[in-house]
C-alpha cells in the first residue's frame, strides 16, 4: 500500500473511531433540557455591576454583634435558672419536710378528737343511763336557782334613782 493509502485510511479509521466515541458519548452524557437558561443566567450574572461588599460586610458584621449579645444573655439566663434550679430543689426538700410535719401534727389532732369523742359519749351514755336518784338531786339544785330569782325584786327596791335599770 502506498503512502496516501495509508493516510487515507487512517483519516477513515480515526473518523470512525470518533463517531464511535460521540456516540457512545451520547449514551453517557447527562441531558440538560435548561442548558440554554443556566447559560443565560451566568452571562448576566457576569454583565451584572459589581455589588459594593462594605455596606453587606457591615450589615453582617451587626447581625453578628446582635447574636453575640443573644448568646450571652441565654448563658445568663442558664446560668441562673442552674441557681434557682437548686434554689427550686431546696424549696421542695422544706416543702415535703413541712408537708411530713403536718401529717404527723394532723394525726395527733385526729386521735385527740377521737378519744374526746370517745370521753364524750361515754360521759354522754353514763347521763343517760345514770339511776332516778341522781336526777332527784338535781331538781334540789334547780329549786336553790329559783330563790336567786327572787333576790333579785329585793335589790329593785334598793336602786338608786337614775336611767340604768339592770
Amino acid at each position: 500500500m502506498s503512502r496516501a493509502g495509508r493516510i487515507g485510511a487512517a483519516i477513515i479509521a480515526f473518523s470512525l473511531a470518533g463517531l464511535a466515541g460521540w456516540g457512545l458519548y451520547g449514551l453517557v452524557a447527562p441531558r440538560y433540557a435548561g442548558w440554554s437558561h443556566f447559560i443565560a443566567a451566568k452571562l448576566a450574572q457576569m454583565s451584572a455591576p459589581p455589588v459594593d461588599l462594605v455596606p453587606v460586610t457591615q450589615k453582617i458584621e451587626g447581625e453578628i454583634q446582635g447574636l453575640q449579645a443573644k448568646v450571652a444573655a441565654l448563658e445568663k439566663a442558664r446560668n441562673a435558672t442552674a441557681n434557682s434550679l437548686s434554689s427550686l430543689e431546696e424549696l421542695s426538700r422544706r416543702i415535703d419536710d413541712a408537708k411530713s410535719e403536718t401529717k404527723a401534727e394532723v394525726g395527733a389532732l385526729s386521735s385527740r378528737v377521737l378519744q374526746f369523742q370517745q370521753e364524750t359519749n361515754t360521759k354522754f351514755a353514763e347521763m343517760t343511763a345514770g339511776p332516778p336518784a341522781k336526777k332527784s338531786r338535781a331538781e334540789p339544785a334547780e329549786s336553790k336557782a329559783a330563790p336567786a330569782v327572787e333576790k333579785s325584786p329585793k335589790r329593785a327596791h334598793s336602786w338608786r334613782n337614775d336611767a340604768f335599770e339592770p
